[in-house]
């Protein structure tokens, strides 16, 4: 039986609708050897107190209190006081089923890899979910696993939610505080540590979506371009066209994200350097046979010009809208 101790890192801020069923749901791990970490993120509602009574109820829950410095910062510090073998990140407005962990250490074992890596469930507040597509366990290599989860296929996305690490690897690489996609950029690092990647076909992390989330509020110009520097400083290391295509199709992704959350309407200066990033790899992203034809028209929408830029606004909440 593995006795690993695992650190089960939780950010808190401003989810009190959501924390104790989250917090609930780690308690409840049928794999009982467990380092939970609640990091109260300078909240101002009643998340702390309820933080503080959910500890005195469980010894394996620690509390850090912290003024507010993001996702990010509040990763940081709640790994810095793990003393776990091993580590895996859960969202305080998501939760996840009993075998969560068990789960992901039995992926582990099975394999024998360095990093396990399992589904979400992309869930509504309306009661709807996104299937995940079946496919079997399998290892694979770095490339592999990291084109895997740039596309988020079969699930597994470039969260580090829903993948459990060595926490040595996570120390070596915090996490980039004040930027937006920071597990993009955290996950290709990590996953740059090891060569045998485990990928489950059992989802147990249930991903929420929801208006109040991080993405619908909190995006910016300079978070988009620190994120689109980072893709576009990785096509130079990419050993294999999967990795190419990939790396395309994040990019444009990225930009349909934002155009989502941001009115673009006459901001012809700020389209015209969003395409500069894309146009290079227009032709990769067409040509690219995992992609839909849909999903071919909206890159060559996005990449064409102003007009065709400003054309594809128009119609993303008609058709184009990333959860149909």
């Amino acid at each position: 039986m593995d006795k690993s101790t695992i650190a089960v890192i939780i950010p808190v801020y401003k989810v009190e609708k959501y924390l104790k069923k989250c917090v609930d749901s780690i308690i409840a791990q049928d794999y009982t050897n467990l380092e939970i970490i609640l990091v109260d993120d300078g909240s101002p509602d009643h998340c702390p107190q309820l933080c503080d009574e959910m500890a005195q109820k469980d010894s394996r829950i620690k509390v850090i209190h912290k003024e507010n410095g993001g996702l990010s910062d509040a990763r940081n510090v709640g790994i810095e006081v793990c003393t776990s073998d091993y580590v895996v990140f859960v969202d305080s407005d998501d939760y996840v089923e009993n075998t969560y962990i068990s789960s992901l250490i039995n992926l582990k074992n099975k394999f024998n890899a360095d990093i396990a890596c399992t589904p979400r469930i992309y869930e509504f507040e309306n009661g709807k979910s996104k299937k995940i597509d079946f496919f079997e366990d399998m290892i694979v290599d770095v490339e592999t696993a990291k084109a895997t989860i740039i596309r988020a296929k079969h699930g597994i996305g470039v969260t580090v939610c829903s993948k459990l690490f060595p926490v040595d690897a996570v120390k070596k690489h915090p996490f980039p505080i004040g930027k937006l996609h920071e597990d993009l950029a955290i996950a290709m690092q990590l996953f740059n540590e090891f060569s045998r990647i485990a990928i489950g076909s059992t989802a147990t992390y249930h991903y929420i979506q929801h208006p109040m989330s991080i993405m619908h509020h909190t995006i910016n110009n300079s978070s988009l371009f620190w994120i689109l520097d980072y893709v576009n400083s990785e096509f130079p290391k990419a050993q294999t066209m999967k990795m190419k295509y990939a790396l395309a199709y994040r990019l444009f992704d990225l930009v349909n994200e934002y155009c989502l959350v941001i009115d673009l309407k006459n901001k012809n200066d700020l389209i015209e350097k969003i395409q500069e990033y894309l146009r290079p790899y227009r032709n990769l992203y067409i040509h690219d046979s995992e992609n839909s034809n849909l999903t071919k028209l909206k890159g060559w929408l996005l990449a064409g010009n102003k007009f065709t830029f400003n054309l594809f606004c128009k119609l993303k909440n008609v058709n184009m809208k990333r959860y149909e």
